[in-house]
């Protein structure tokens, strides 16, 4: 019983983390993903350190402990549901504008997800504790359990949405506790009433409760909730599509000159409550006889190109399709991230669309666009990316430490080497009036045609913006042609941005003082110097550190997190506000987690005498542990980032990296007996991990193949988590102080303490010194661990077999 309880207390406390980071990112952003992570581990320190109070508990009191322990579980997974279906939540509105007013939801909604942890790590510690001889093998069954939780999360997450996955976990909680009093000592009268209560809340739980979540007004839809008619629960996005709606979809671009005929039906879909697509509804002959499509920015490539042959990198809805069609492409490629997107699209509204995506010149791929430009040996006359947004369709949120890599140098130059000869690429980002998007685009472009040895950067380029689609907001347009521009390529762009009403942010045969034509003036020492004075972080984007969208300057981090505090961040950096938010998060994060680690600090004051304090040998054992939780995380959160990198999902990459681990922990936790061997395993494989890594930065290896990636990520996930398993019950078994039940409890606790430490601030190593600079810190730490234990003076007196007491 005690192996079964370990497995399901981590799979309810796995399961609700994954569906925890889903609903909350939809709620506020998906950088919020290291607070439900770090808030579930916090919960797990203090429930450990509760577990831990009570040494020597008989199996009659850790049986009623672990009833308890899983009714409350159960009870708050459907009262937490009951919250999110029934209470209208504004924390987006609490966190970024500095209201008040619902920042009681969001400290309900976390104090809700700390608690249930917190129950989860009692029963685990306690579990722990009263273990014995059988520690390696309750530990396995809790990696094996994590590992069924992450499944399960993925699986039904799809199937029946993370709303009722809640109430399955609360029923399953339940339906535990009472099969648990049903074999207990209490009298028959009580375990019947029990058998009989508890499957009663359960099971109706499960089958008949209904509920959508109450999203924020705006949030969804841009305030057109109320029209969504069909809600998918992708493996990368959810997506909502709103019942046909007539007017004009400007896109990523802006549509100039707008006409009466310009409007349309078109069914809007966002991705886990942004990134914004249209599908459209288009009559037969549309595609062709419509003279809107080139009014579009999107359109602007085609005054240099004649029939040309198309990728477009991020097709959503099919906007940048119909318009390539509508200039007679010779084959048109699609790359789709979202397969869900792609069936919409395809099947579900392909009659809505008069078969945009069955015309003959159009093929889709369900691919990362990075990667498929990566693995083909195509060339294409036009590349474009219409504001392909990597930061808004992931599910879980793994953007809190990763964002993809489509926006880096080593990517822009992996695109331009598919370019044919006069081939032409072309990148719509977001322009301010203070750029930051647009101009980091220019530069990362600028870098990676100085690598190639390309023609002279300004001779090759060519910007234009869009008409505003929102306040202060527009598109703009970086159009590269490699092989260089003509001046008749010049007269014909300009001429066509004249003819629609676009603007010419640079031209270089019409020099201006906008900050393009600056940065493009300058020599190598003149555009360092630029790059440095900028009111935003416009740095070229790297493999090493691919957070295009993170633009806060590093000395205006705190600044920025204290504006966002006080709600005065939009007011001083207006539109650019949310992208330049994600650092100061971070730091908050590590704010927050560094409080909980005092409060654990002061929680865990009774454990330790004033002996152990004074005596080096014992803290030196405390410390084993608190590296050990530490590095793990900071480990594990940079295979994801290596993970994404080498299949181009993010939230695939979490799941093979999460799955893998956990499995891999539970082999290694059940197989492990010889200390030294396990800790020479741990960090090993980071220090391959982090050669390999720097020997990808140094030769710009490019991507593996989607399914070779999986492969390969899934292998080295289940080898990291192999080390990681052994850890904790290698130092229980070798470390002295150990031998008690109480100790355990403590060793997990601290653990679990630490681990939080990792989760906060593996973003911010991450994000403001590189991936090399995380997978560095979390080796040393782990080495650490491992140097404390093999020089242990107390290490390796075995008394017999596996995990015997010391001497």
């Amino acid at each position: 019983m005690l192996a079964a309880s370990a497995a399901i207390a981590s799979m309810i406390a796995l399961a609700l983390q994954v569906w925890s980071i889903r609903l909350l990112s939809l709620l506020i952003w998906d950088q919020f993903a290291a607070t439900v992570l770090a808030t579930g581990l916090a919960g797990a320190a203090i429930g450990a350190w509760l577990a831990s109070r009570a040494p020597g508990v008989p199996a009659g009191s850790l049986g009623k402990r672990l009833v308890g322990g899983f009714l409350l579980s159960g009870s708050l997974l459907i009262g937490y549901w009951f919250l999110l279906t029934t209470v209208e939540f504004e924390p987006y509105r609490a966190l970024l504008l500095g209201s008040g007013k619902h920042l009681s939801s969001l400290l309900t909604l976390l104090g809700c997800l700390f608690v249930i942890a917190a129950s989860t790590g009692w029963i685990l510690a306690g579990v722990f504790s009263q273990s014995g001889l059988q520690l390696r093998k309750i530990y396995c069954a809790d990696f094996f359990g994590g590992a069924i939780g992450v499944a399960l999360a993925v699986a039904l997450g799809l199937w029946i949405g993370p709303l009722a996955g809640l109430l399955l976990l609360g029923s399953c909680s339940l339906l535990w506790a009472a099969f648990l009093l049903s074999r207990g000592p209490s009298s028959a009268a009580r375990r019947g009433s029990a058998l009989i209560v508890l499957p009663a809340i359960a099971v109706p739980a499960l089958f008949l409760g209904k509920g959508e979540l109450r999203l924020p007004e705006g949030k969804l839809l841009h305030g057109l909730e109320e029209h969504v008619d069909l809600t998918i629960w992708d493996v990368s996005a959810r997506l909502d599509v709103t019942v046909p709606l007539r007017g004009i979809f400007h896109g990523a671009g802006g549509i100039s000159k707008p006409a009466p005929n310009d409007e349309w039906e078109y069914r809007l879909v966002t991705q886990d409550g942004g990134a914004p697509t249209a599908i459209l509804g288009l009559a037969p002959g549309d595609v062709e006889n419509r003279p809107t499509w080139k009014k579009y920015l999107q359109a602007l490539p085609f005054a240099l190109l004649d029939r040309p042959r198309v990728l477009v990198i991020g097709s959503g809805g099919g906007l940048e399709v119909a318009i390539s069609a509508h200039f007679r492409s010779q084959s048109i490629e699609c790359v789709e991230v979202n397969s869900s997107l792609i069936d919409l699209c395809a099947n579900r509204y392909d009659e809505f669309q008069s078969g945009l995506f069955r015309r003959p010149e159009v093929t889709v791929h369900w691919d990362e666009g990075r990667h498929f430009v990566s693995s083909s040996d195509q060339k294409y006359d036009l590349i474009i990316l219409a504001g392909t947004d990597s930061f808004s369709a992931s599910t879980g949120g793994p953007n809190a430490a990763v964002e993809n890599y489509l926006y880096t140098v080593e990517a822009v130059r992996s695109m331009l080497e598919h370019l044919s000869p006069d081939g032409v690429l072309a990148i719509v980002r977001k322009h301010f009036e203070s750029p930051s998007e647009s101009l980091r685009v220019f530069t990362t472009v600028e870098q990676a045609s100085r690598e190639l040895g390309k023609a002279a950067f300004a001779d090759a380029t060519f910007v234009a913006a869009g008409p505003p689609t929102a306040p202060a907001v527009s598109w703009a347009m970086i159009l590269v042609k490699p092989a260089g521009l003509s001046e008749q390529d010049h007269r014909k762009l300009t001429s066509w941005t004249a003819e629609h009403g676009h603007a010419v942010l640079f031209d270089r045969t019409a020099p201006s003082r906008s900050y393009f034509d600056q940065y493009a003036q300058l020599d190598s020492a003149g555009r360092t110097g630029f790059l440095r004075d900028h009111p935003f972080d416009v740095t070229p984007v790297t493999d090493d550190r691919p957070y295009f969208f993170v633009s806060t300057r590093r000395d205006g981090i705190l600044a920025d997190t204290w504006a966002m505090l006080r709600g005065s961040l939009q007011e001083r950096q207006g539109a650019a506000a949310g992208i330049s938010s994600v650092v100061g998060i971070s730091f908050s994060l590590l704010a927050a987690a560094a409080v909980l680690l005092l409060a654990v600090a002061i929680l865990s004051a009774a454990w330790w005498s004033s002996r152990s304090l004074s005596d080096p040998v014992e803290l030196r054992s405390w410390l084993y542990f608190a590296l050990t939780g530490a590095g793990s995380f900071l480990a594990e959160i940079g295979l994801i980032l290596v993970g994404t990198y080498l299949i181009g999902v993010p939230a695939l990459a979490v799941g093979i990296v999460l799955a893998g681990v956990l499995s891999g922990a539970g082999w290694g936790a059940l197989g492990v007996c010889r200390k030294r061997g396990a800790a020479a395993l741990g960090v090993g494989t980071l220090l391959i991990l982090t050669a390999a890594w720097a020997l990808k930065l140094g030769l710009h290896w490019p991507p593996l193949s989607l399914w070779l990636g999986c492969a390969v990520l899934g292998i080295v996930s289940l080898g990291m988590g192999l080390a990681f398993g052994a850890f904790y019950p290698t130092g229980v078994h070798s470390l002295p102080g150990m031998d008690s039940p109480s100790a355990r409890a403590k060793a997990f606790s601290v653990s679990s303490a630490f681990s939080v430490l990792g989760t906060a601030a593996a973003p911010v190593l991450a994000v403001q010194f590189g991936t090399l600079a995380l997978l560095v810190v979390s080796t040393l730490a782990l080495a650490s661990a491992g140097w404390i234990l093999l020089s242990h003076r107390h290490a390796g007196r075995h008394r017999g077999g596996c995990f015997q007491p010391t001497r």
